[in-house]
């Protein structure tokens, strides 16, 4: 039997795809994030050359 191998682009969402202008990394830098400042928000994304798109309900 072979393994699966999952590919994780996560950090290959550009701006203009959707990653969120509020995961600003100077930002985290200063005061890091915590899953609570983002309760009940949604992230969506498109535009993956793969044709892939998703979206992330927290």
């Amino acid at each position: 039997m072979g393994s699966t191998i999952e590919i994780n682009d996560t950090l290959q969402i550009t701006r203009e795809q959707g990653f969120p202008k509020v995961l600003d990394y100077a930002k985290h830098c200063r005061k890091p994030f915590k899953a609570g400042d983002f309760r009940g928000k949604e992230f969506a994304f498109a535009g993956k050359e793969n044709g892939f798109t998703g979206a992330l309900y927290t």
